[in-house]
């Protein structure tokens, strides 16, 4: 009898509960109190998630707000990690680990792969305390926006995810972000799909049903051959599709689509449809480690796929050293970014020709170049211009008068690139500012509190490549050109000089 009256209890105060949450989540959405004055629930559920963290520590009221806080947001600078500095990064990225796992796990000094990251990584310790302490206080409902991205390269215990995912992932979610970067060895995580109850037939009628749709990205999706958006989503801007490996055609006619990304092989048929004349900006990547050809498939065949494009970003890697036939014209053309991760099986690519491209885009004003180059063997023996006598004939009259800001990040000792530069030099009479970075690999912002860091044969690759600038290049600089030439960081490589 006592347990039944104990079971009858703990169901009241259950029940009590969640009738509590519900009130707090409506007072939270309501935007007006009775006074017509904005309530404090709806300015609260307005605020970044730090700034309603520090709300919530001042003020009971908003304190209960905070318990069904609506828009989860956790990376290193949401969590305020980025402050924390230097400190946190005693423990490097997984890859440079492994090999004192591998030991660790013979010696029988650690019996699982958690066990070691659960010791040694006082970045994810952090990282970790603090979104368990979030999802502890929270009440599990209201959630409308989640997003988790650890830091670069670390490792999540998979058991700690499955616990915050299922707290969070209930009805009424809109949008759900999880960015998981494991490392080279294929350590992975098994999203558990049935929290989303969403299958293949949801999906297509989803699409099908949804005309306010203005954003759709589909990944991974290597059972699908076809795609066709159609002129239903009225209302559609921007359109990605990455690594679906079987997908053969792609057919778009949204009316108001105006940036299409894809990655992927350039065998795929493209035709925006009544999309074309609309797209604005465009974003083509190969795939990594597969010799794709990706700009000159996307040098030849954009103009007519989508003749209006404004800006356009071009990623390949293994790009073939093949000369650039004449191209069709990009005539709106005003950005254009180019992304080459050449490795050493394909170091020969000529950046001088480049110049087809640069000249098939009479309005370009901005051109960004950055390079991931690998043991390239295209140094600098002598005068670097000693064959180019031709290549300047057949480019003779191809000015540049629009073009106004030119960067170069992973500049490598490359004969080319030298020529390359030089011509642009000559060539853009209207440029104002050229910056030359000589390293390579992820953008600063990636790191906390230090550059990104160099092998020795990088580095001593960029300061030899900064050698060649000031002999070959600095001097041709006009002095109406704003000049900036980045070198290697003398306080965070100190050490390997």
């Amino acid at each position: 009898m006592k347990k039944k009256q104990k079971n009858r209890k703990e169901k009241k105060t259950q029940e009590e509960e969640e009738a509590r949450s519900r009130r707090i989540g409506a007072c939270a959405t309501r935007r007006n109190d009775d006074d017509g004055q904005p309530s404090r629930g709806y300015l609260h559920s307005l605020m970044p998630l730090r700034d309603a963290a520090q709300a919530a520590c001042v003020s009971h009221a908003f304190l209960r707000f905070w318990r069904s806080y609506g828009r989860l947001d956790f990376d290193i600078y949401t969590l305020g990690l980025l402050d924390v500095g230097r400190r946190l990064l005693s423990f490097g990225p997984i890859d440079k680990e492994l090999p004192v796992i591998e030991d660790q796990l013979r010696r029988g000094v650690i019996a699982t792969f958690d066990e070691y990251f659960e010791k040694n990584s006082p970045i994810i310790k952090e990282f970790s305390a603090r979104v368990d302490h979030i999802m502890h206080n929270h009440v599990g409902t209201g959630v409308q926006t989640f997003r988790l991205v650890p830091p670069h390269g670390f490792y999540i215990n998979p058991a700690v995810l499955d616990r915050w995912f299922q707290a969070v992932i209930a009805q009424g979610i809109s949008e759900f972000y999880l960015y998981l970067d494991m490392g080279d060895e294929g350590l992975g995580y098994n999203f558990p799909c049935s929290l989303m109850r969403v299958t293949g037939e949801e999906l297509i009628c989803f699409l099908s049903t949804s005309p306010r749709l203005q954003k759709l990205q589909l990944s991974y999706c290597n059972d699908m051959v076809c795609l066709k958006i159609p002129h239903s989503l009225s209302r559609l801007k921007l359109l990605l599709v990455r690594n679906c490996n079987s997908l053969q055609t792609i057919g778009c006619d949204a009316p108001q689509l105006k940036s299409f990304g894809y990655d992927g092989l350039p065998t795929t048929q493209i035709c925006l449809g009544d999309s074309s004349p609309l797209v604005r900006e465009m974003r083509m990547s190969g795939i990594d480690d597969e010799p794709t050809g990706m700009l000159c498939y996307a040098t030849t065949k954009l103009p007519s796929v989508a003749p209006n494009i404004s800006s356009l970003v071009l990623s390949s890697c293994f790009e073939i050293a093949t000369p650039m036939k004449k191209l069709n014209k990009f005539r709106r053309l005003k950005y254009l970014e180019i992304q080459l991760h050449t490795p050493r099986r394909c170091p020969d690519f000529d950046f001088y020709s480049l110049v087809s491209i640069l000249n098939a885009c009479p309005v370009l004003a901005t051109f960004i170049l950055r390079l991931e180059m690998r043991d390239a063997d295209d140094a600098i023996p002598g005068d670097p211009h000693g064959d180019s006598s031709q290549r300047k004939t057949h480019m003779r009259g191809q000015g540049r008068r629009k073009l106004k800001n030119v960067l170069t990040r992973g500049f490598p000792c490359a004969k080319g690139l030298v020529e390359l530069t030089s011509h642009i030099l000559e060539t853009a009479a209207s440029l104002k500012r050229l910056v030359l970075d000589t390293k390579y690999g992820c953008h600063t912002r990636d790191c906390i509190g230090i550059c990104s860091p160099l092998t020795r044969k990088a580095l001593l690759e960029a300061r030899k490549a900064v050698d060649v600038i000031k002999t070959y290049i600095e001097s041709k600089v006009p002095s109406s050109v704003k000049f900036k030439l980045i070198e290697p960081c003398a306080k965070c490589h100190a050490d390997d000089a």
